[in-house]
């Protein structure tokens, strides 16, 4: 609610410097057009949609609203000093979560938290912390976010070694008792990138050749428990709620069953009966296709090569503020592969506003 209040006051303050005339600077076309081709297409889609209610909730309450951050946010002033601000913020909110997370799983008690973690933390021999957060997952996304932003000052040489490596040793550490598998891949996934784009030569090689090691360890730990039981057990039934939003996809192909229509859809079509909630597909590339079918998809792959050149952009004139906008994108999307969230998190649309904002400045910003 806070967020909606402050977006609010701005939205009023743009929309009355137009009407006083003042100049509007225009957002990057190559995020622009599919942004709103995508966002039109979603909206529209609530005039077709199983679930009308649900889709009304992810207009009104998310996807909209972080339409119009893009649209102030993105061309809000940009002075030199915001790089630095930013990444102060993200690095500082990681680490009071990291810090809130380990005390709760010093003491086992928790602050915010769901019915059904506080079920699975009595019966299950590891105790998951969810900080400020009522999900472990959403909590690990968050510190994700900040670990990767210290990695790229680090690399850049933006911050002092010893006081880079203690901070992220706490957001590990912090990181680690939520056991967000989704986190872990993210921040695997986005670290790679960071290094691979920032190292040469033998290094680059050397990073590449740690993650083909980390991949087959990991794979190895994960054969054993898939061979001892069912594909869906291993996967925390992960596998059944893909199963089943791929089977919306084949039914509907063309323009899906609209926004907010999967999970009823997925419910309608299990041979199971279970809680609407136990049929969210948790993976955002399969929901777009469930819900706005092939032209869905093909507008979301537009946004998403959109957004990739729009950070690339940034990335050629301010190489930290560009590599580290591009890892948190990268983390949230692989996040989103493994669980909801990737645009309902304001995250998201923030990495693109900022970017906008930047490319509407003079390129003096210091590298």
């Amino acid at each position: 609610m806070p967020l909606y209040a402050v977006l609010s006051v701005c939205v009023l303050a743009f929309l009355w410097e137009v009407l006083r005339g003042q100049p509007v600077r225009a957002l990057p076309r190559e995020l622009a057009w599919p942004a709103a081709a995508f966002l039109a297409f979603t909206s529209l889609s609530l005039l077709w949609s199983s679930e009308t209610e649900s889709g009304r909730t992810l207009l009104e309450f998310f996807l909209l609203p972080f339409a119009c951050l893009v649209a102030v946010a993105g061309r809000a002033a940009f002075p030199a000093r915001m790089p630095r601000i930013l990444a102060y913020i993200a690095v500082t909110l990681a680490s009071v979560f990291a810090v809130v997370g380990i005390v709760e799983a010093a003491t086992h008690r928790l602050i915010f938290y769901s019915h059904n973690l506080q079920v699975a933390n009595t019966y299950s021999s590891f105790f998951r912390v969810t900080s400020l957060f009522r999900d472990p997952n959403l909590y690990g996304r968050h510190v994700v976010l900040g670990i990767v932003v210290l990695v790229v000052c680090l690399l850049l040489r933006k911050v002092d070694v010893a006081v880079g490596a203690a901070l992220i040793a706490v957001m590990w550490i912090g990181l680690y008792f939520s056991y967000s598998q989704s986190s872990y891949a993210a921040l695997f996934v986005s670290v790679f990138a960071v290094l691979i784009a920032t190292a040469e030569g033998r290094v680059r090689w050397v990073a590449l050749a740690g993650a083909v090691v980390v991949a087959l360890v990991a794979a190895g730990i994960a054969a054993p428990k898939v061979a001892d039981t069912s594909v869906r057990k291993a996967t925390s039934d992960r596998s059944r709620r893909i199963e089943l939003t791929a089977k919306v996809f084949r039914h509907h192909p063309v323009v899906g069953v609209g926004i907010g229509g999967q999970p009823i859809e997925s419910q309608r079509l299990a041979d199971r009966p279970a809680s609407r909630q136990a049929f969210v597909s948790h993976t955002t590339p399969l929901t777009v296709a469930a819900e706005l079918g092939t032209v869905g998809v093909l507008l979301y792959l537009a946004l998403l090569a959109g957004s990739a050149a729009t950070l690339w952009a940034v990335w050629r004139r301010h190489q930290a503020l560009g590599l580290s906008l591009a890892a948190v994108f990268l983390a949230l999307f692989v996040h989103a592969l493994a669980y909801s969230g990737f645009f309902e998190d304001p995250m998201t649309w923030l990495v693109l506003a900022v970017a906008s904002a930047f490319l509407a400045t003079s390129p003096s910003l210091e590298r």
